[in-house]
């Protein structure tokens, strides 16, 4: 096995167990409670998109910032979740503030796709501002979970730079608003048909959107990024939606491992 194949390897068991913790303890605490999609999803967040083999110190600024970012964004999504309108909007605002980060220097690019989960997930959950601090103490406590398992359950310490931020020019303001059109539009349709989860499609929509495929890095490990980021949200779907709670946890950890595995993230 490879060094590169032994960090995927550590990086799909760190996120699998972890995931599977995390919505365990939630269930024994909270029971049938909406903090475990939050706490579940901030896990994602923090340990999928914002995986980096950073200093100690640079890892805690990065997670620290998303499990802010995210809250954030629970709180303004669960607000405006109630209204068509406010929530496109929030949705297009956010996003494009969010993907804009990446020209900022230092680790704050790491944190420029995960906490959008939080605001999306706000969103297109059905309930009203009631769940505001259960929701928002799901995602951080998922978070915080998700912050020690990154340290201290097989840590990447190969000491990757952290991300180059992308140049502030006109078309990373453009690329940002694209992203923002698409999954306000994604949140949109969720928002008129009524679709039962509409919040997968808006993920999806993020997931795609945000893996850029430029001429120069169309590479097989891009395309494994977007089909394990795609698939893990689909077949995540299936478990949480479609089976009983003894299956999801036979299921969550091996679908959580396969995709993080097979995406090659970073």
């Amino acid at each position: 096995m490879t060094s590169s194949q032994k960090v995927t390897t550590a990086a799909a068991f760190r996120f699998a167990i972890t995931l599977l913790l995390v919505n365990l303890v939630i269930l024994w605490l909270i029971p049938e409670s909406p903090a475990i999609y939050f706490a579940s999803f901030s896990v994602v967040a923090c340990l999928w998109f914002m995986d980096f083999g950073g200093t100690v110190r640079e890892k805690l600024v990065a997670y620290g910032l998303g499990t802010l970012a995210g809250a954030v964004g629970v709180i303004v999504g669960t607000l405006a979740g109630g209204n068509t309108a406010f929530a496109v909007i929030a949705a297009f605002v956010m996003v494009t503030a969010f993907s804009m980060s990446r020209v900022l220097p230092g680790v704050v690019p790491v944190a420029s796709v995960g906490p959008q989960l939080g605001l999306l997930l706000a969103l297109l959950t059905p309930g009203d501002s009631s769940h505001l601090w259960v929701q928002t103490a799901g995602w951080i406590a998922g978070s915080a979970v998700a912050i020690v398992a990154a340290l201290l359950i097989f840590p990447r310490r190969n000491q990757v730079a952290s991300p180059s931020p992308t140049p502030a020019t006109k078309p990373a303001l453009v690329d940002s608003m694209r992203i923002g059109l698409a999954v306000s539009l994604a949140v949109l349709i969720a928002k008129l048909t009524g679709v039962e989860h509409g919040f997968w499609a808006a993920a999806v929509a993020l997931c795609i959107a945000s893996t850029h495929l430029r001429r120069d890095d169309t590479t097989k490990a891009s395309i494994q990024m977007t089909l394990g980021a795609v698939g893990g949200v689909v077949i995540a779907a299936v478990a949480i939606y479609l089976l009983p709670h003894a299956a999801i946890f036979v299921l969550l950890p091996v679908a959580a491992f396969w995709s993080k595995y097979e995406s090659g993230h970073r």
